[in-house]
């Protein structure tokens, strides 16, 4: 499941894992198992509470480069040829989209994220 909604981003995948196991009650009880429910309710209480790692993700998508590669996927219009390649490239290089099989928002809770920032 974690690999499901993060695609292994190393700051999703362990702020998925510190607040399912520490910081939410059920989690921190040893005697409990970690189960799908608790990783979606993680993921809700990141997403709410705008973790710094979102926040600073909200504020590459002010920057043009970002923006052009981004607003196009979130139309359903990506197509690469008319997106210059560095900018692409750049966006790629942030973890926020993927290039194969087309392109798309890295993963689901940046496609969770970024419509409404």
């Amino acid at each position: 499941m974690l690999w499901e909604l993060t695609e292994g981003q190393p700051w999703l995948v362990n702020a998925l894992g510190y607040e399912t196991c520490f910081a939410m009650k059920d989690g921190r009880d040893r005697e409990k198992e970690i189960t799908v429910d608790m990783i979606f309710q993680a993921k809700e209480n990141i997403i709410l509470g705008r973790e710094i790692h979102l926040d600073q993700l909200v504020h590459k998508l002010s920057e043009e480069r970002v923006r052009s590669v981004i607003e196009p996927i979130l139309v359903g219009s990506q197509k690469s040829e008319t997106i210059p390649l560095d900018n692409i490239d750049y966006t790629t290089d942030l973890g926020l989209i993927k290039k194969e099989p087309e392109l798309r928002i890295s993963n689901r809770i940046y496609q969770e994220v970024i419509p409404g920032a």
